[in-house]
């Protein structure tokens, strides 16, 4: 499994995925309230470790090797109680986006996102040049003892990841999607439904999804927005075991806007979310 590296959150979508195969996801109804709880608890475990470590990777030291190694996700997982919702501590170890994915008959992958982040970004465009100027700068820290605290010819923590999933060398699955905060959440959320759950792509991609804490800077971190055709069964199980549940429209267009490749015995099949604008095309 690939992702973008630090200073992208690509390295969060890892650290769940790791925390997450200490566990028998296939014996989990799919998206029954244990499913879920699971997937929410250590998708916070990975943020708390995002926020506390990732940035300019060239200016402050990001334990990659010591995040992912299986020693460290064996201690996180001892925090996750499968009854109640906690809130989590990183621990210490030793706008618009545009995603594509792209594949061809040699078995060649690309997986590629961009993004201003906000809205025409910082509105600055350089005479001359036609090209807006991005403010990825937002998620910078004031705190001089933060690594992400910013500083000259420095790169900031940033949202944008995309991934490609090899077997043997060879690429399988590429996917990316739009998202802000959540796509690491929801590169996990696909990314199980496929690897765990056996799902086509484009089913993988359609599938209700969630949204633990905020999507943009300065929204509320502790609520959980998730999908109503989840059903209300897995809704009010979430909400006994201590999660602030906001049942959101259907196809909320904050869950990101997915598009995936599968190939699989020489053949190419690709998904689009329904959220979105996207399409699946081939040539």
């Amino acid at each position: 499994m690939y992702e973008t590296p630090p200073p992208t959150q690509g390295l969060a979508a890892l650290l769940a995925l790791n925390l997450l195969e200490g566990f028998d996801l296939e014996r989990l109804p799919f998206h029954s309230a244990e499913h879920l709880h699971l997937l929410v608890e250590m998708i916070k475990l990975a943020q708390a470790d995002r926020d506390r470590w990732i940035a300019d990777p060239s200016r402050s030291r990001v334990p990659v090797e010591a995040l992912l190694a299986k020693e460290y996700a064996q201690k996180r997982r001892k925090a996750f109680d499968a009854k109640k919702a906690q809130s989590y501590q990183g621990g210490d170890p030793a706008g618009d986006t545009t995603g594509f994915v792209v594949a061809d008959r040699h078995g060649n992958m690309a997986s590629v996102i961009q993004s201003l982040y906000a809205a025409f970004g910082s509105g600055v465009v350089p005479e001359g040049t036609g090209v807006i100027l991005h403010n990825r700068g937002a998620y910078f820290e004031t705190d001089p003892v933060h690594p992400n605290c910013f500083g000259p010819r420095k790169w900031p923590f940033h949202t944008l990841i995309a991934s490609i999933v090899t077997r043997d060398g060879r690429p399988v699955l590429g996917f990316s999607t739009r998202g802000a905060d959540g796509q690491a959440q929801f590169h996990v959320q696909v990314l199980t439904n496929v690897l765990d759950f056996s799902m086509e792509i484009q089913e993988a991609i359609e599938r209700p999804r969630f949204l633990m804490g905020r999507f943009m800077l300065g929204e509320a971190l502790e609520v959980l927005r998730i999908e109503g055709r989840t059903g209300r069964r897995a809704l009010a199980g979430l909400t006994r075991r201590g999660h602030r549940v906001e049942a959101v429209s259907d196809f909320y267009d904050q869950m990101g806007h997915a598009q995936g490749i599968v190939v699989r015995d020489g053949t190419l099949m690709g998904g689009a979310d329904p959220r979105g604008d996207g399409i699946a095309l081939g040539y």
